[in-house]
């Protein structure tokens, strides 16, 4: 078992064991809704699959919670979690993280994975968003 399969039981576990300990959530204004998501959302950001467990959370069909972020985001719950994602890629790099620490913390199992999703959404790789603030960390250096 990878340490990230053990993440993602744990998660699931988490998941189901909140279900049990809570009433049905009230019926909430979409607001809130939205609210929780994004809470939920920035708490989990090493979570794979993220849009079904975020469903579990917020006890919403995944239709619904798509129409959610659409009509209040303009962008689909998978989008607004990858830029998410993405903005804390960019900050943990401008801090010195290197671009393998950014991708495990962020739930990658390949720093290649990360590396390209990165590019995808910033046009820029992660070595280039180092280079910019002067964070460049080789990993001789990083023993």
């Amino acid at each position: 078992c990878t340490p990230l399969a053990l993440e993602r039981l744990r998660l699931e576990i988490d998941v189901l064991m909140a279900r049990l300990k809570q009433p049905a959530l009230p019926a909430l204004p979409s607001s809130k809704r939205i609210e929780l998501a994004i809470r939920w959302m920035r708490q989990n950001l090493a979570t794979r699959r993220p849009v079904t467990f975020l469903c579990d959370y917020l006890q919403m069909p995944s239709s619904a919670v798509e129409h959610l972020f659409i009509e209040k985001l303009g962008e689909t719950p998978s989008s607004y979690f990858q830029r998410l994602k993405m903005e804390c890629a960019a900050e943990m790099l401008k801090a010195g993280k290197t671009v393998k620490e950014a991708a495990y913390s962020l739930g990658y199992a390949h720093a290649n994975d990360f590396t390209r999703a990165f590019k995808i959404r910033t046009g820029k790789t992660p070595d280039a968003e180092r280079k910019i603030h002067g964070r460049r960390r080789t990993a001789r250096a990083e023993g």
